[in-house]
């Protein structure tokens, strides 16, 4: 399993029944509704935050008292519950985005820094992002309608990021450095005017992936 960047929660919506240790030495096999997960750093160990339908109410479950987990979709048992969650995860709208991100780190810091030069992300800038994302990725990429939104609540990068970014995307293939550049150049030219940091960010991008061709 590779681990995820790091232990967030992450949401979920998932049916499992699983029988726990309950305080009095009992097992209790229960129904529950997982809405959200936490990894272990180790990727060992989970927590749920889950509705319990035996309670009726929502607890977080550890999965060192689980003593076993069944999925009802498959009537499989789960030997490998984190392992599972974050194939359920990944597989998720929200996770195909994640890893979308991940996967195309240094590209999208380069094209949010350009489309961030004046401070807003505007609308186009981030459906022309969403486009370039989706070509990037093919089949498995979730639709751009969907990524553009979360565009927004990206971290802007810095500018030791965005260098950063270029000096790794130097290497490359030739046709994606003109293609990113082709994008970056659609995502500035948004802008009426390249008044601020437009044109100067701009530049380190051509220079970068296209030397000689400023």
């Amino acid at each position: 399993m590779g681990l995820p960047p790091d232990q967030s929660e992450r949401p979920l919506n998932l049916e499992l029944e699983i029988a726990t240790a309950e305080g009095d030495g009992t097992t209790l096999r229960r129904r529950i509704t997982v809405k959200r997960f936490r990894l272990s750093p180790c990727g060992t160990a989970v927590t749920l935050g889950a509705h319990c339908h035996h309670r009726g109410d929502f607890q977080d479950f550890d999965s060192a008292a689980i003593l076993q987990c069944l999925d009802p979709e498959s009537a499989a048992v789960v030997d490998d519950l984190p392992a599972f969650l974050w194939s359920c995860y990944s597989g998720s709208r929200q996770g195909r985005l994640e890893g979308l991100i991940a996967q195309f780190a240094d590209e999208l810091a380069v094209l949010l820094h350009l489309g961030r030069a004046d401070g807003v992300l505007q609308t186009q800038e981030k459906q022309r992002i969403a486009a370039y994302l989706v070509e990037r990725a093919g089949a498995a990429s979730p639709p751009a309608a969907e990524i553009a939104p979360q565009l927004s609540w990206l971290e802007s990068p810095s500018e030791e990021r965005f260098h950063a970014a270029l000096e790794q995307l130097a290497s490359l293939d030739p046709a994606l450095r003109r293609r990113l550049v082709e994008i970056g150049r659609e995502v500035v030219d948004v802008k009426t005017s390249r008044d601020g940091l437009e044109q100067p960010r701009l530049d380190a991008l051509v220079s970068a992936l296209l030397p000689g061709c400023g």
